[in-house]
């Protein structure tokens, strides 16, 4: 588990002490270094800590006319300087954005550097490498592995892949990664907020995990720092089904194939609302060892009838056993040519979702 706070929005206001500008936490408004509080907290509670960079993006993120405060050469610490709105960023912004960079990495000495997209742009192609090698050579130095996030613009295979608001159709060989929010309508804290259902963020797990990936999940915290009492209940209860599920979750692998069933999920960012949710029938597959043996857990999604056919079983032998996680209940099960039938009980340990774990298969994964 780890923390990931904003060092720096599109807004170009750091909320941690910055030599570059005096636009930022420490010296303005709240007059507090948020970033080294929060990384003081996080890592005496033996979590990973990382920071968020989204300043690539304030080069087009204010807007300019001659009578608004952003054409003030006394704001230009936050607004940055007037230019062409489709100009692109020039080597000052550049090597001020890199500067920034690097003073994040020896700040924090974070174990997680995300960005945001802008990077993507024909001017940062010569910086990228640039900031992966800083940032993995120090990483060196410090003894420790650490990870780059990023949305756009790399190769495969030299750093996370995140895709916002969003997940992947398949299975991707190189890990990744979903952002999104318990909020639907923001990334903060709003009045008369829409919050995600606690069925639907936990469907979006077990999918994201089952095609080699991981969920970074946002709440956006009143200013006061407590949690409206909506978005707190949403973790709880996702807590509350890891407890019983966490195995079939945390160091597992992607299986032969990640699930089946009828509802289709499109890849891609911003793509969440527009996937219908996951049925019964949309079981999602994950595997791992366990004393040098293979299980596999069948997760599904909802609240099944008596039944769940397992069809990606379909040409393979019986399991020696099969156990429903949460749950003491002895479980029947037969093969047939459709896949494996397995007989639920009656009483079951979540209405969220079950997983279904199955020993004694061949190694495949």
């Amino acid at each position: 588990r780890y923390i990931v706070p904003v060092a720096e929005h599109h807004d170009g206001f750091p909320m941690y002490a910055s030599p570059f500008t005096h636009w930022n936490a420490a010296e303005m408004g709240p007059r507090r270094d948020v970033c080294r509080e929060l990384m003081d907290l996080t890592r005496q509670r033996g979590l990973k800590f990382g920071v968020s960079s989204h300043r690539a993006f304030n080069w087009h993120y204010y807007g300019s006319d001659d009578t608004w405060d952003t054409v003030d050469p006394a704001n230009v610490g936050l607004y940055g300087r007037r230019h062409a709105p489709e100009a692109p960023a020039d080597q000052a912004f550049m090597e001020d954005w890199f500067a920034r960079t690097l003073h994040l990495m020896d700040t924090f000495q974070p174990d997680v550097l995300w960005f945001d997209f802008g990077w993507h742009s024909p001017e940062y192609a010569p910086w990228r490498p640039q900031v992966l090698a800083a940032y993995y050579n120090r990483a060196r130095q410090w003894g420790r592995e650490v990870v780059l996030q990023y949305k756009d613009a790399l190769p495969d295979g030299v750093a996370v892949l995140d895709v916002e608001r969003g997940k992947l159709p398949g299975i991707r060989p190189d890990y990744w990664q979903t952002d999104t929010s318990v909020s639907v309508r923001s990334w903060g804290y709003i009045e008369d907020d829409v919050f995600r259902s606690s069925a639907s963020l936990i469907h979006d797990l077990v999918d994201i995990v089952s095609k080699n990936g991981n969920l970074l999940l946002n709440v956006g915290p009143r200013p006061d720092g407590t949690i409206p009492a909506e978005a707190e209940q949403v973790l709880r209860d996702i807590g509350a089904w890891l407890d019983l599920n966490g195995e079939a979750i945390y160091g597992t692998r992607p299986w032969r194939v990640y699930g089946e069933g009828p509802t289709p999920v499109g890849g891609g960012h911003f793509s969440e609302q527009t996937n219908a949710p996951l049925t019964p029938l949309d079981i999602r597959y994950t595997t791992r060892l366990e004393d040098g043996r293979p299980l596999l857990y069948a997760i599904v999604p909802g609240e099944p009838g008596s039944t769940v056919t397992l069809t990606a079983l379909a040409g393979d032998p019986a399991p020696e056993r099969v156990t429903l996680l949460g749950s003491d209940a002895a479980l029947r099960w037969e093969r047939r040519p459709e896949g494996l039938v397995l007989r639920l009980p009656e009483r079951r340990p979540s209405p969220h979702a079950l997983a279904l774990r199955l020993e004694g298969l061949p190694a495949q994964g």
